[in-house]
């Protein structure tokens, strides 16, 4: 271990000059590198002291009985004030401006109503029951909470926390819930385009045929949009995309037409030709209920200016595009963004869908409407009156039916059945034949001599072989809705 203080010096215009305050040199035995520490004391017994609790805070922050110097750090620090550092580094990082103003206003108003001030007063307890009580809808509540664990997690990565508070904190399931946005049907859509002003209609046309998000359109210039090329295309830039990757998308003739049109003569390729002109949301209100669009449907659906891009992906799924090639003309990462979030199936046709199946006339005996009414007409009260003897013996027969089959499959004899035993015999091959004939003529010899023992002297002696034994054969019966102890032997 290393540890003593000492002055700092450095050389000027070739003169050794000592600086007043004393610095401290430590190194632990778990240290690769020794590490210098400024003391900010000018008494070299204050500098001694200081180094030495230095020293025991390292020791025991090496050994788990103290957090980081980091984190004791932290604890001290107003809550806004990280925040602030926060906020700073995503601002760094590139991240858009209404996202930093997402984090900033909403964990402000948190901290507030919480009365969290420092990072000793945060606790999951006290937001469950804000959440309880704040009255705000199942999603509103999970934003707030995805805000307040992404900032907590922040801190972890930066080691100025050693765990999140709200880590354990579960979001409300919004399974079941309805959606709060939906897609508008072509009927409101084309009533929209015609009661609109043009210059706000060309925007909604081109947010529904190109399913370009508000602040996309708003950045967007003329020169990503291809309009003299045989097939027009609009490029939407790796910088103002929501996942910071450039992508092509083809455009719908009508809307190229249109655009080329609205596009004059002397352009600037640098100008934005939608900025100022994306209609504000409470513009977007005064046109839908002037195109006699309601806002909220009997669900509680809003109808908003996102609702276009909805409504681009729903019109593609609803006529028959395949799910992959919506996903990328949307620019989604997950399919199931795009066919669970971005889709609307009141909008999709479901009733041609179920008359797409197959027809069952044929394959099932319905009674007609005339004898519905009528009991012997119903095949499954016919069914009914059938006794449980009958259906026994037919379990029966066609166990034992079944028994017979595997039987000849294995090559097995059942002598019990004259026809299978002629059947097995029919299939002995010539030499077994003449074996059998012979046996049968000398029997037939002994029976008339009378004598039981005696052998023809001209024909040749041959020992015949021991009798077999025939043991009795046994065929089995077995329903397979049966126990074992039920099944039925039948030994022959």
């Amino acid at each position: 271990m290393i540890c003593f203080v000492f002055k700092p010096c450095r050389i000027v215009d070739g003169q050794r000059q000592e600086r007043k305050c004393y610095s401290g040199k430590l190194k632990l035995d778990s240290w690769a590198k020794p590490r210098i520490f400024a003391l900010e004391t000018t008494d070299r017994r204050i500098a001694e002291m200081k180094l030495q609790e230095l020293a025991k805070d390292f020791e025991k922050e090496a050994l788990g009985l103290l957090p980081a110097r980091t984190v004791r750090e932290a604890l001290n620090q107003p809550l806004k004030g990280l925040l602030g550092e926060f906020v700073a580094d995503l601002q760094a990082k590139g991240r858009a401006k209404g996202t930093l103003r997402k984090y900033q206003g909403t964990l402000k108003v948190l901290f507030d109503r919480l009365g969290w001030s420092d990072l000793r007063s945060v606790n999951a307890k006290t937001f469950v029951h804000w959440r309880a009580k704040s009255g705000l809808s199942a999603k509103s509540v999970n934003d707030v909470l995805a805000n307040a664990q992404g900032f907590f997690r922040w801190l972890r990565h930066q080691k100025q926390l050693v765990e999140d508070p709200l880590a354990y904190v579960q979001r409300i399931d919004t399974r079941g819930r309805p959606p709060c946005r939906r897609a508008l049907s072509p009927l409101e859509f084309g009533q929209l385009l015609r009661t609109a002003p043009f210059h706000r209609a060309v925007v909604y046309a081109t947010a529904l045929y190109t399913g370009l998000r508000r602040k996309e359109l708003n950045e967007i210039r003329w020169m990503d949009f291809l309009l003299d090329e045989p097939n027009p295309r609009v490029r939407v830039p790796a910088s103002i995309s929501k996942n910071r990757r450039e992508a092509t998308l083809p455009l719908h003739p009508e809307l190229a037409a249109t655009l080329l049109r609205l596009r004059p003569g002397g352009f600037d390729p640098l100008a934005k030709p939608f900025r100022h002109h994306v209609p504000r949301i409470e513009t977007v209100r005064k046109d839908l209920e002037q195109a006699g669009i309601q806002l909220r449907d009997e669900v509680g659906r809003r109808v908003d200016f996102h609702s276009l891009r909805m409504t681009f992906g729903t019109t593609l799924l609803a006529n028959g595009v395949h799910p992959i090639v919506v996903k990328e003309l949307m620019r989604h990462s997950d399919l199931k963004l795009t066919t669970n979030l971005y889709n609307d199936s009141s909008q999709l046709p479901l009733a041609q869908g179920v008359g797409a199946l197959p027809s069952m006339a044929g394959e099932i005996d319905l009674p007609s409407p005339q004898n519905r009414g009528n009991p012997s007409n119903d095949p499954l009260r016919r069914t009914s009156k059938r006794t449980h003897a009958d259906l026994a013996g037919e379990v029966n027969s066609a166990g034992n039916a079944h028994t017979k089959m595997n039987a000849q499959k294995a090559g097995e004899k059942e002598l019990t059945s004259p026809e299978i035993s002629k059947t097995f015999i029919s299939n002995v091959p010539n030499f077994h034949e003449s074996v059998f004939a012979r046996t049968s003529k000398r029997t037939q010899k002994h029976a008339q001599t009378g004598v039981a023992g005696s052998h023809d002297v001209s024909a040749p002696v041959v020992e015949s072989p021991p009798a077999p034994t025939l043991q009795p054969s046994v065929s089995v019966g077995v329903r397979r809705d049966l126990t074992r102890q039920n099944a039925k032997i039948r030994v022959g």
